[in-house]
Order: C-alpha cells, then structure tokens, then sequence
C-alpha cells in the first residue's frame, strides 16, 4: 500500500484541504505529514481531503483519539468509528494510504496545473473575466454564460483523441454567490453528433459556490468530446469543473464514419463509400451494416462498402399547357397538359406550385397521371402565381411557365370595434374605431359606413372613404336624443359585418317656445283687484332636462313701463297676478336647459271694471251756513278697475231743527275731486257720500260724512210794548249772526 500523495503539494494541492474550523496561523493545509506546522482547531475538529488520512503529534498538543469519515462525492460521508479523547487544542498532520483505483484520476481541469491535455470552449461567455480558461476547479474565477436567452449554454471538453470518463467534480463562482444546481452531460466523438448521458436526466449540482461536488457515473463512457450543460442555477450559470477518467478504453464504445467521395458524371462511372468504425476490445457483438437511401433499407447491400453508379437517364422534361379556370374568391382550377415519361425517364411525379404576393409559396404533390387540381383555401381578391413541375428520383424538370390570376372578392371578415361614441354637442356626436386589418378586407376598400337611429326611429347612413380615417362626427341630429350606433367596412362588391350597437346622447340645448299661452281675466271682487291667469304647457323640444320657466309682465302707465320677471320650477304651468283694468299687458314665458329658449309672448288689454272701493278722505269746508265745499282724495288705478271718468255726490237731509226729516238725495257730478253744495238748508243735518264711475259703471258709495248746517243767532233789541189787558207788543231786530237766513221767529 502505497503513499497517495497528501504529503507532497504538487501532488495534491493545497486548495483540496479544508477544515470545520483552525486557528488563525493553522490552515487546513498544514495538516499535512511531514509539515513544519500542524492543523490546530478550536472547536469540534473536521479535516477533508481525499481518500484516507494518518495522524501525528506535537509536542504539547496531539489527537489521543480520533475519527475517520469518508465521503466519494464530497456530500454523503460515513464514519470510521474510533475513541475521541483529546489532549490539549486538536492538532493533526496527515498521510493517506491506499491502493490507486482504475480510471477514477481527475483529468487536471485544476488551478495550478500547468499542462493540461485538453482543451475547453464554451458557448458563451459573460465577460472576460468568465471565459472557460477561468473554469478551473478551485480557480479564483469561473466559467458563466451570456445572459442571452436564445441559445443552448454549454462548457466544452475536447481531449484531442477517445477517453474513457468516469466522473464529475462541480464548484460555483470563486467571488459571488453563483451556483449550477442542475446540469445534464453529453458526448461525443466528431463535436457534431452527441448522445445523452443517462438518457439526458439532470445530475446534482452544487448548493453554494465554494464546496465541491463530486458525482461518479453509473456508466462511464468513452468520448472525445464532452459538454456540461447547466438546468437550473443559483442568480447566474456559473461553474468551476473538473472530470473525472482515464486516456484509454477502459468501456465499450463504437465510433461510425462514412467516407466522402465524389461519383463522376459519367456513364457507367462508379465509386465506393466506405464505412469506417471504431470500437473497443470489449466490443460484445460483432458489427452489422445496413445502408439506407432517402430513409429506405437498400436490399441485399450489408458489407462494410457500397458501390454507386452513374446513370445518364434524364430528368422530366418541361410541363406545358398549364392554365388556370373558375376562379371563385377562395378557389381555382389549374390543367395542364398530361406529361408522358420517355423511354429513358424514371418515374415521375407532379409538383404544383403557387403562391400570392404577401405569403410562402404551397407545394402539392401529385401523381403522374395527374392533369387537373382545384386549388382550395385561397386567399380572396389576390394576386396568385401557379406553375407546375414534374420530378424523379433523378431530379426535378424544369418548372412551367407562369399562370398569373386574381382571385374575386369576398364579403370582408372584419368585425368593426368601435371605441368611442359621445355627443359633442347638442346636434352632434363623435363616432371612433379601430383601423381595419387590411389582409382581412378581402377587396379594394370602398368606405366604412355608420348606421344611426333613434330608439324607434328609421336608420340613416354617413359614410367615411379614406380607410386611414377612423373617426366621424354624425351632423344634424335631434338635440338630447339617444342614438344607437354601429359600424361596418365594405370593399367593392361587400359589406363587412355590423359592428355591436353603441348608444350615445347628444348634449342638451335651449329647449323652444312653451306652448298653448292662454290669458284669462279674474273679476276685481270686494277686497280684491282684477287678476291675470297665466297658463302654458310644455316645450314641444324640450332638448333636456327643463330646470324653471321664466314669465315675465309689463305694462305702460303715465309714460312709465313695469316689468316683473318671476320663475317656477319645471312642473309649474300657471301663474296668477294683479292687473290694473284697462291697461294693455304683454306676458312672455320661456323654458330653461342648460340655457333659455325662446319666448313664447302675448299681448292682452284689461277690460275696464266698476271701481272695487268708494273713494276715501271725503271732507268738508263751510263757507256759510248753506254752502259747503266737498272734497275726497282721487281714486287710484289699483283700485279705480278703469280710467275714472267722474265722481258723483250724493246729498241727503236727515234732520230739520232737530226733528227727522228725509228728504228726496241731490247729485252733483264733477270730473275733479271736489264740488260746492249750496242752498243748504239751515239748522239741518245732511249725509253726503261720493263714489266713482268708469266706463263699466259706478263703484259703491263711499261711508256717508255728516254735514249740521248753522242755526242763526238770537234776535237783537228785543223789546216790550206797554201792555194792553190782554197783549203785549214785542219788538225785535235781525240776529246778528246768520239773521238773513231766518225764515221764521
């Protein structure tokens, strides 16, 4: 049993150790036999390198016991069980024995070694920093991909001659957290034909980027080439590699080539085709060839050659009479004239060929006999070409002459998606769509065509030729109506299907006139004046949601115009107001939307009524004991119902010197607001009353006003005659006071 190198690190190089733990001035490669200095740890102690491993002592620290495990792929280890006391730190310097396996060495894809029998190529690179020269195992660097998507990525070994390769050791990046967790293994002997390891199954790769992974084939296998091609990974493919082989056969393999040669082009000239094998010792059975043409086994040819032949048999001659017929929007049927194989032709096939102008072209074989095909599916109002070929196993002919048609057209199969209908203003909406699919038009485009009606309304059609154009606003509508939209395309000779119907709204406007303006008058009563009722119904366009009415009335008095506006809400059609009779009144009402209408006006004059109220302020000024001025304020036109055309007073004795006394009324009529009654008589009571008059007749009378008239005072130089036995003589004079209206002593 030999020594297996752990001492010497040119055998086996420092990278390969690694510890669980050591002190700062103790690596895992000073455990070493033989070394100046020895691995000490601090805690539990775990030394790995390859295969197995002997212990020595220093002075002060040493293992008493210890422990061995193993492990083939540097991820399952078993243990060799032994005491583990110590003494002191855990110090250990070692040396492996044991007998070399066959074909287990790795190929020397390491960092360190110098000369390399091989060489690596990747399919990509990342940088210059990750080339495959930086996939050494243990190597500061690594080999990674592109981070393009569009191609295989694989790391490439190239031995320069067939090796038997028995294994896999796996890093990941030497910097970065970059790791292959899957890879499949390939191989090869030419670099073009390649055959999956184990049937193309993923191997396991690493789980971070430092450990290495060791993975032994199953079946080792014998190649000149072999690819690693990562599956999954950790951020990149990144990958450090080494294989694992011997440089002979050391598993059955067979290596197939067949030699290139070139047959003259003369009659009856010949060459041979060789197939050269390679196959190791161990090969279990013996060889058989068989040799195929276009796919098919030749007969009775299984030697290791094949002769070929050269014939001068012609190919096809030229197809003619070709011509096209019945051409529909989806079909046509091509002829030609039969073709009739010479003498010296193999036998032959028919190929016709056609295409249009925007796609490949189609290619449908036919037997030999074949004079007619009805080309199916074709594409509507395009432009075709068909030419037709006979074939033979020794070439094609010559292609026919061109048959150029046109096929018809077809109703469009273009569903038009309208995108936006909205009412731009109260006559107006705005239609969009989507541009059409040109291929799909299936004729020269004619004009899109728009379809619009109202809910119960006959549908009406605008039109839109400019195929780029996909917009339209539709003029002329009703205002505040609801439409229903839909869209079509139309070629030269049809119409595409209707789009869904869309429904839009034109926008509100000023709605017209109200109609049925009706003025009637109310009859002034006791307490009240003569009134105007005002009636109206709605709108006959409302063009929206109506929010008020406005009525406005005026009326010109002495020169002086009155206007009064008052509103009402959308359900309110009437409206009573005050008017002074006889006097012309111009009434107008208008609806409001989002602004007002039109007016809708009439002109009234107010019949002239009775005066409703007697006039007021009646008083009186004596200017002697018979005569007295009567006066009283002026009826006004609120309460007049008319133009006043006189006052009358009436005049009524009630008392005479103090007794009753009714007497039959006097009147006096005045056009002014005062008259003068005279011829009074003294000592009397009177009730005078007034009241107005129009055209219509007279109001009522006023509260009457009390007029006393004045008695005249007592006589004066009364005096007493001398007295006779039975009378008396009594003398007098006028009273001073009112005493030439006396009548009576």
């Amino acid at each position: 049993m030999n020594s297996v190198g752990v001492s010497d690190s040119s055998v086996i190089y420092d990278q390969r150790f690694s510890a669980s733990s050591s002190l700062s001035s103790s690596r895992a490669s000073n455990g070493r036999l033989n070394g100046g200095i020895t691995i000490i740890t601090m805690t539990t102690y775990r030394l790995i390198w390859d295969l197995c491993m002997l212990f020595v002592l220093w002075p002060n620290d040493w293992t008493k016991t210890y422990k061995i495990e193993t492990s083939l792929d540097n991820v399952n280890w078993q243990w060799y069980q032994e005491n583990n006391a110590v003494k002191g730190n855990k110090a250990l310097r070692v040396e492996v024995y044991g007998s070399k396996q066959g074909c287990l060495s790795p190929v020397g894809n390491e960092e360190g070694v110098l000369s390399r029998p091989f060489s690596v190529t990747a399919s990509s690179s990342l940088d210059v920093s990750h080339r495959p020269v930086n996939s050494a195992l243990y190597g500061s660097s690594s080999w990674c991909s592109s981070l393009s998507a569009s191609s295989r990525k694989y790391l490439q070994f190239d031995f320069g001659k067939v090796v038997t390769v028995s294994g896999i050791a796996t890093q990941g990046d030497a910097v970065d957290d970059k790791w292959v967790k899957k890879y499949a293994v390939s191989y090869g002997y030419d670099g073009q034909s390649w055959l999956d390891y184990d049937g193309g199954q993923p191997l396991t790769g690493n789980s971070d980027k430092s450990s290495v992974v060791v993975r032994w084939f199953s079946l080792p296998f014998a190649a000149q080439f072999v690819r690693i091609l990562p599956k999954s990974y950790n951020t990149a493919q990144c990958m450090r590699v080494d294989l694992f082989g011997c440089r002979d056969f050391q598993v059955a393999f067979l290596y197939v080539n067949v030699s290139i040669v070139t047959l003259p082009a003369t009659h009856g000239a010949s060459v041979s085709l060789n197939c050269i094998t390679k196959s190791s010792k161990q090969r279990p059975h013996a060889l058989v060839y068989e040799w195929r043409k276009d796919g098919f086994q030749l007969a009775h040819e299984s030697s290791s050659s094949l002769t070929i032949t050269y014939s001068n048999a012609k190919k096809p001659g030229q197809v003619i009479g070709v011509s096209k017929s019945k051409v529909t929007a989806r079909t046509v049927l091509v002829t030609w004239a039969s073709y009739f194989p010479g003498k010296d032709e193999a036998p032959t096939s028919i190929t016709v060929r056609y295409q249009n102008s925007t796609s490949p072209y189609n290619l449908m074989g036919l037997s030999v006999s074949s004079s007619r095909k009805e080309l199916t599916n074709l594409k509507p109002f395009s432009k075709y070409s068909v030419t037709v070929m006979a074939s033979s196993a020794l070439g094609d002919g010559l292609w026919s002459d061109a048959v150029n048609f046109t096929t018809l057209t077809a109703s469009p199969e273009i569903t038009i998606q309208v995108d936006n209908t909205t009412g731009v203003t109260s006559q107006s909406i705005y239609v969009e769509w989507k541009k059409s699919n040109i291929e799909k038009l299936n004729g020269p485009f004619v004009q899109y065509t728009i379809a619009y009606r109202e809910s119960e309304g006959a549908e009406m059609l605008a039109n839109v030729t400019n195929i780029d154009k996909t917009f339209h606003t539709i003029p002329n509508l009703k205002k505040w109506t609801l439409y229903f939209i839909k869209v079509r395309v139309e070629n030269r000779d049809h119409a595409g299907p209707w789009s869904s119907n869309k429904d839009a709204k034109t926008q509100q406007d000023a709605p017209s006139a109200p109609q049925n303006l009706q003025l009637t008058f109310i009859k002034p009563s006791q307490n009240t004046r003569p009134q105007m009722n005002v009636t109206w119904s709605s709108p006959v366009e409302e063009n929206g949601v109506i929010t008020k009415y406005t009525l406005t009335y005026r009326h010109n008095f002495g020169g002086v115009t009155n206007s009064t506006e008052v509103s009402t809400n959308s359900q309110t059609f009437e409206y009573n107001f005050d008017v002074l009779g006889g006097v012309k009144y111009t009434v107008s009402v208008y609806a409001e939307t989002i602004k007002p209408g039109p007016k809708e006006e009439q002109v009234e004059s107010v019949p002239v009524y009775k005066p409703s109220t007697a006039p007021f302020e009646i008083a009186s000024q004596s200017y002697n004991e018979t005569t007295y001025r009567i006066s009283w304020d002026p009826l006004t036109r609120e309460k007049s119902n008319g133009e006043v055309l006189a006052y009358e007073v009436k005049d009524i004795k009630v008392y005479h010197a103090g007794s009753p006394s009714l007497s039959a009324p006097r009147y006096e009529n005045t056009t002014n607001t005062m008259v003068t009654l005279q011829e009074l008589v003294a000592c009397s009571t009177y009730h005078v009353l007034v009241r107005a008059y129009t055209s219509a007749g007279a109001g009522p009378f006023s509260p009457s006003l009390e007029i006393v008239t004045n008695a005249p005072g007592p006589p004066s130089d009364v005096r007493a005659g001398t007295p006779g036995k039975r009378n008396i003589t009594l003398t007098w004079k006028r009273p001073l006071r009112y005493g030439d209206d006396v009548q009576m002593y």
